[in-house]
């Protein structure tokens, strides 16, 4: 495990930066508002890493579509299955979103404010509420368009990008290479 860690970061800071996050999603309300998204091209660590995080979490962890993130959120009197699989996790991750993508900044400083959500699973007729108390990480080749002001502090200091920068090859035969 530390082999693999050093590989995908070898900068020592940043290792113990992501393993810290992780470490603080593991409380029930962690202390962290953001949102992850770990960009890198392909073979680098990524899914890997959100596999191993996933075994570790267990029922804790889910995988949710990413387009949680890019789309409008859906009208209140509709059902949003995806909002109530994020109830009660530590870890809530997604991936595959492209450059052409734009974030909905609504929905992830709602997911990781102090706020309540509310949504409704299929076929229930109840309203659900519940605060979300989970570390939200989002896995991309490409970051996708972000449409903040630069004045947008709710935005940007949500927002963090952990950089893969490693391959994995079969031959390899530079320093980032494994």
């Amino acid at each position: 495990m530390e082999t693999f860690l050093s590989q995908i970061f070898p900068n020592p800071d940043e290792r113990n930066y992501v393993l810290e996050k992780f470490a603080f999603a593991l409380n029930e309300t962690p202390a962290t508002a953001q949102f992850f998204i770990f960009v890198g091209n392909g073979a680098n660590g990524k899914t890997t890493l959100l596999k191993l995080v996933s075994l570790g979490f267990g029922g804790y962890y889910v995988e949710i579509p990413v387009t949680v993130f890019t789309h409008q959120r859906p009208a209140a009197n509709c059902p949003t299955p995806e909002f109530m699989a994020i109830r009660g996790k530590r870890v809530v991750t997604c991936s595959e979103a492209n450059a052409k993508d734009t974030l909905n900044l609504c929905t992830i400083k709602c997911c990781t404010g102090e706020n309540i959500m509310t949504g409704r699973g299929l076929f229930e007729k109840r309203l659900c509420t519940f605060y979300p108390q989970a570390l939200f990480a989002m896995s991309v080749n490409q970051i996708p368009t972000i449409k903040s002001s630069a004045e947008d502090n709710g935005t940007w200091r949500r927002i963090s990008h952990v950089l893969f920068g490693s391959t994995f090859k079969e031959n390899p035969s530079d320093a980032n290479e494994f």
